[in-house]
């Protein structure tokens, strides 16, 4: 089952997201909000990115962080919660946004017992020379070119700490959405603890990362393509690449574990991130591979701050950015701080002209109050009235009984190319049968050789965590998954499996029978024009010799690709009665047949049948064991039907999925 999350966006009529970013400096003082807001308002913008989280120190109400010293003053001063209730008067969105691995960027230490940095130090990054980023001073960050203190992304410590600030945050205040920043490591020479060096060295039987030298770290992908690096030079590259992307790993798994964690509790909150502009340089600096998040369905928003690029480039960058975000959306973050008003109504008009962006946001050096006549002037030429900024669609597709089911929840289950009313029904066979095991007391309390058994499937460790990556699962979710799951198995087993029964004389119904053989040709979709063909040659030289009269089994056994060739290309029985591609194609051949070479998604398929059995009946113990299995299996799935037919009447399910 593909757990696969990919939410629908959905913008209707005229939408664009026009936005500020409003730093905590800008909303020390309580009488700041409604100016901004009032500000905000009368220039036609319609989102508000609000600093809750930074330096360590909250601008909220929070249990976990210690709230910052500038609004603690003031008395039942909570800044987020005051610009939801004027924002939303307003309608202007509020997305609360969270510096999340940068803790410290003072000379001081923070004052707070509670600030992270206090009560764990050794959960900061250490730097390739094997000092720890919590004993830095100012003038070390501002040397090594790094903003200040930050979290170690690698520990599943760190990860539990973050994910809970976003979930405070979601839980307790109406917000629109959450936002991450500095959601990456400082640069390339950081995360080089002895642990993370060892496991490197041990995995990859080669380099410790501490010794790659520097000029393996710089960003030159088109030498890399074409061989323009020396052997040697290449060889170190090749390694950095690899420690590069298990620390981006790292950011990217704490961006799906707090993405699926907001959507459990509120699935239309907008989890977005400000990213390096160009993605390239964002992987090679600062190990964030922001351009993959969309396609594993783990961001709905991306924002690469564009600030300090040129026009041309800033149009560059916005269509880089939505093409990656495919069906997400795309706003484009604007450095009003650096430039002059006329450029940065010029960069809007342009991305409006020859992109397809969602919308803009500014990053200001002043509150919006402080810069009214900036901000009239912009209003003036590209929001002359106000427009909706876009939002997520997630309606509810089904009720059962008074359970409502949202779309996302079958998107995360829907295959690739699978129609959304197949993964409805899907979807609701499961939540029907774990209903009912739920409520017979069924327990699996034992998952790891499930699990195990899973994890075994795949090539290595790392293969399956990228799997699950990929789905938008961490093992928790996997675990309390296939607890669930075994509770199912175990009503099927009794209410499925023990009431069939067939003896040794009982007269069954034999389906129509296909016994079949398959020679089997790859065709990668990213092999060369030569490739193709020279595997079509070989295919057409296979079909000369079966038309010569060649045994199909040998040659199977010699040339077909795949690894029923050892064995012949035998490739089982076929119930005739049963509607799929392989069968249809089959139905077509009679005894002794093959077929013409058959298109797939992985390449070219000739089937042979070997024998066809009538349907007749007959005794179940005079049937062959292969006849056996198909018609116990047969037997076993009409009363896996009868089953759940049965659970369906019983309860009101009302599909609202529009055909």
């Amino acid at each position: 089952m593909a757990w696969y999350l990919l939410l629908i966006l959905s913008v209707g009529g005229h939408m664009e997201a026009r936005g500020m970013w409003i730093q905590a400096s800008f909303i020390r003082d309580p009488k700041n909000v409604e100016k901004i807001v009032q500000s905000t308002k009368s220039h036609n913008f319609n989102l508000l990115i609000v600093q809750c989280v930074v330096g360590g120190y909250a601008y909220y109400d929070s249990k976990i962080l210690p709230k910052s010293d500038y609004i603690r003053k003031y008395k039942d001063y909570d800044p987020l919660r005051e610009f939801i209730r004027l924002c939303h008067k307003n309608n202007i969105q509020v997305h609360a946004w969270v510096n999340t691995y940068v803790i410290w960027s003072s000379d001081e230490p923070p004052k707070a017992p509670n600030h992270v940095l206090n009560l764990h130090p050794d959960w900061t990054l250490i730097d390739d020379r094997g000092i720890p980023m919590s004993g830095y001073t100012r003038r070390d960050w501002l040397s090594r070119g790094v903003e200040g203190i930050y979290l170690n992304p690698r520990l599943d410590s760190v990860k539990d700490y973050l994910t809970s600030i976003f979930l405070e945050i979601v839980s307790n205040y109406d917000v629109d959405g959450v936002h991450f920043d500095f959601v990456r490591f400082p640069g390339t020479k950081y995360g080089y603890s002895d642990i993370e060096r060892q496991y490197f060295i041990d995995l990859h039987e080669s380099w410790d990362p501490a010794l790659l030298p520097d000029n393996s770290r710089s960003h030159a992908p088109e030498r890399d393509l074409h061989r323009g690096f020396s052997p040697y030079d290449a060889w170190t590259r090749y390694y950095n690449l690899i420690w590069n992307s298990e620390r981006a790993h790292a950011v990217t798994e704490l961006v799906s574990r707090v993405y699926n964690e907001v959507k459990r509790i509120k699935p239309n909150v907008i989890v977005s991130a400000a990213v390096f502009a160009h993605a390239g340089t964002a992987f090679y600096w600062v190990q964030q591979v922001w351009q993959t998040w969309p396609q594993l369905g783990i961001i709905d928003l991306l924002i690469p701050m564009a600030y300090t690029y040129p026009e041309d480039m800033v149009v560059k960058l916005a269509t880089s950015v939505k093409e990656n975000a495919r069906s997400r959306l795309a706003y484009i973050g604007l450095g009003a701080y650096t430039k002059p008003v006329h450029n940065i109504i010029s960069e809007i008009k342009s991305c409006r002209a020859h992109t397809h962006i969602d919308g803009w946001v500014l990053f200001l050096d002043n509150p919006p109050f402080d810069k009214q006549a900036y901000l009239d002037t912009l209003c003036q030429h590209v929001s002359e009235d106000w427009v909706p900024a876009p939002t997520i669609d997630n309606p509810v597709v089904a009720i059962v009984d008074h359970r409502k089911v949202y779309l996302n929840e079958i998107r995360m289950i829907q295959n690739a190319g699978e129609p959304l009313r197949a993964a409805l029904l899907r979807w609701l066979d499961y939540y029907l049968l774990y209903r009912e095991a739920y409520r017979r007391g069924y327990v699996a309390w034992e998952d790891s050789l499930y699990f195990d058994n899973l994890q075994q499937a795949f090539r290595s460790p790392s293969s399956f965590l990228n799997t699950l990556l990929t789905l938008g699962l961490d093992e928790a979710h996997l675990h309390n998954d296939l607890q669930q799951r075994i509770m199912i198995y175990k009503l099927l087993n009794d209410e499925v499996y023990r009431k069939v029964h067939i003896s040794s004389s009982t007269l069954v119904r034999v389906p129509k029978l296909a016994e079949y053989r398959t020679f089997f040709v790859s065709l990668p979709k990213d092999s060369t024009l030569w490739l193709h063909t020279l595997k079509r040659m070989k295919l057409h030289l296979v079909l000369y010799q079966l038309q010569k009269g060649k045994d199909f089994a040998d040659l199977a056994y010699r040339f077909s690709e795949n690894r029923k060739s050892v064995i012949g290309g035998y490739s089982g029985i076929a119930n005739l009665r049963e509607d799929n591609w392989i069968t249809s194609v089959l139905r077509t051949l009679h005894e002794g047949e093959f077929s013409p070479p058959v298109s797939t998604s992985l390449g070219l398929v000739i089937f042979k049948v070997d024998t066809i059995y009538a349907e007749e009946a007959r005794p179940y113990g005079e049937l062959p064991p292969h006849l056996q299995r198909t018609v116990f299996n047969e037997l076993l799935r009409q009363r896996y039907d009868e089953f759940i037919s049965t659970l369906r009447n019983r309860s009101r399910i009302q599909i609202l999925l529009e055909e």
